[in-house]
């Protein structure tokens, strides 16, 4: 199986829950609000939903793809291992350059939207504030996961972050140009 074919089964075992909580989202925050643009509101959801799928992809993976399997199938997916082993896995080389590979690419696209949508949930968020918060949000992450049985890799880090400085760059120049 291909990266680019794992990464979309991926989305997909992400896709129905990340739809639910943004629904749930939109129906409690904008129920009486009738200030809020519409457009931002779909931001907001959007925004969101991939806030959830991020988080299920990079923390919960396993447990949504035995939940959608029981789902599927009304059967456990006779995995046997426990959800929540610390891994103790952590990895500080920086060497990410030596091997430019499709996870590699995958981590730098997967925070491509951070940048966009972020800015666009909050007018008035700046380009700097976009990127510190992104940056924390992809450490954090980092630092969670080995008490998901992940492992910490600052690879991942200065990965995501690179995605999250690409498209706040073309978001913030695109909106400089636009004025």
């Amino acid at each position: 199986m291909s990266s680019l074919e794992m990464y979309l089964m991926y989305f997909f075992d992400v896709l129905p829950l990340s739809l639910i909580v943004g629904t749930v989202y939109g129906i409690i925050k904008y129920r009486n609000d009738k200030n809020t643009p519409v457009s931002r509101k779909i931001l907001s959801i959007l925004f969101v939903c991939y806030i959830t799928a991020l988080i299920q992809l990079v923390l919960f993976l396993d447990i949504v793809r035995d939940m959608n399997y029981w789902l599927i199938h009304h059967m456990d997916s006779g995995r046997i291992e426990s959800y929540f082993h610390f891994s103790g896995s952590y990895n500080f080389n920086i060497n990410f350059w030596n091997h430019i590979d499709g996870e590699k690419i995958g981590n730098i696209i997967i925070f491509l939207p951070f940048g966009i949508l972020y800015p666009l949930c909050n007018e008035k968020i700046s380009y700097k504030k976009t990127l510190l918060i992104g940056f924390l949000m992809t450490a954090l992450i980092e630092i969670l996961q080995p008490f998901f049985d992940r492992s910490f890799d600052l690879n991942d880090i200065i990965l995501n972050t690179i995605g999250v400085f690409i498209s706040a760059t073309v978001f913030f120049i695109s909106k400089k140009l636009k004025k």
